[in-house]
């Protein structure tokens, strides 16, 4: 088993989760700041919001992925 691949592998798994976390947060709190602006402005702004956060979802989830495979090569080597 190659310790350095799996090890990496666990790294790259929590980074995922982490930056799923931070981003989906940040996201969260801007929208509570976004509701006291006018109407139009506020749906302009959720639209972006909501693309961010499917970033985030998708960056997050990518670093998760690419842990597991990691992990997966060190077990088989």
């Amino acid at each position: 088993m190659d310790y350095m691949l799996f090890t990496v592998g666990i790294i790259l798994i929590i980074s995922g989760f982490v930056i799923t976390y931070f981003l989906i947060s940040s996201v969260m709190s801007f929208s509570k700041a976004i509701t006291q602006m006018q109407a139009e402005a506020l749906r302009e702004m959720v639209e972006t919001k909501k693309n961010e956060l499917t970033f985030a979802t998708v960056l997050g989830s990518a670093v998760i992925l690419l842990g597991i495979v990691l992990i997966g090569k060190a077990v088989k080597a």
